[in-house]
């Protein structure tokens, strides 16, 4: 039960990890947009005040891409590594699966084994 509780926390959690990196990946595309948009403008200022204004600016939106970026591999890294996870611990669900069901299959017969036993007892003169 605790390995299935797990698989359920870790698929909840590939899905929320697969939510925000599209959304990061939303933000990355208009961030994008907003650089190219930065770029072009560079060429059309007239002062040093605005090229050195536009300019930081560049410089802001691309450290936001970048960590975007980092922040998107990470996620694909961590959902990689929840899936691996995730198939090793429905393995060992199968396996605990397996065990539980042989050794019901035993206890069953040793509980028929028990009571033909215990009538057999039961019956004796005494």
């Amino acid at each position: 039960e605790s390995k299935r509780n797990l698989l359920d926390q870790q698929k909840e959690m590939i899905t929320k990890l697969k939510v925000d990196s599209n959304a990061m990946e939303t933000e990355l595309g208009s961030l994008k947009d907003q650089l190219k948009k930065y770029e072009s403008q560079l060429y059309q200022v007239k002062t040093n005040k605005e090229y050195d204004a536009i300019a930081k600016e560049t410089e802001n939106v691309k450290k936001k891409i970048n960590d975007l970026e980092d922040n998107i591999l990470e996620s694909v890294d961590t959902v990689e590594n929840l899936i691996k996870s995730n198939e090793e611990i429905e393995t060992d669900i199968t396996q605990l699966t397996d065990q539980y069901d042989d050794n019901n299959v035993a206890l069953q017969d040793k509980i028929s084994s028990s009571s033909e036993e215990e009538n057999i007892l039961k019956h004796e003169p005494e």
